[in-house]
């Protein structure tokens, strides 16, 4: 028999905290957590940095609760590589990427699995998010479309 100590215990309990939940889900969006994000809708914004001139609008709802995010694709298209990037103060980035949200579906995530390019999860606590942008391509194959929230 196998017995697990208590410092075994106390670190499973700090990595779920962490929001990290169990290693198998890294690769997976959690899709039955909308039921808890009951925030307000958040309106749209306009972008106006040349990387996203071009781009189509996507038709979308997004809600927040301060620290976790939800995002209803309200078209009939599903999108193919989905990313949503945070954007705080300092203008600095933090991402999180989804391999598709089919039509209808809603995705949420906590802010903590927001990471920038280096690694850095988000901490809301340190940072203030500004805007929220989703980006993805409608349909495969199809045009690339952006949608925007500011806090």
């Amino acid at each position: 028999m196998v017995r697990f100590g208590g410092s075994f215990f106390l670190a499973s309990v700090i990595w779920v905290a962490l929001g990290f939940g169990f290693p198998a889900s890294f690769d997976r969006w959690p899709k039955d957590d909308l039921a808890e994000v009951s925030g307000d809708v958040l309106p749209p914004t306009i972008l106006t940095e040349d990387r996203y001139k071009g781009l189509v609008a996507l038709n979308a709802t997004v809600r927040s609760t301060g620290t976790q995010f939800s995002v209803t694709n309200d078209t009939a298209q599903p999108w193919q590589h989905v990313q949503f990037a945070i954007i705080v103060a300092s203008s600095e980035e933090y991402d999180f990427d989804l391999p598709e949200l089919a039509p209808g579906e809603s995705a949420s995530a906590p802010a903590a699995r927001f990471t920038t390019s280096k690694g850095a999860r988000f901490n809301a606590q340190r940072a203030m998010p500004r805007t929220l942008i989703v980006t993805a391509e409608i349909g495969a194959g199809g045009p690339t479309g952006v949608y925007a929230v500011r806090f």
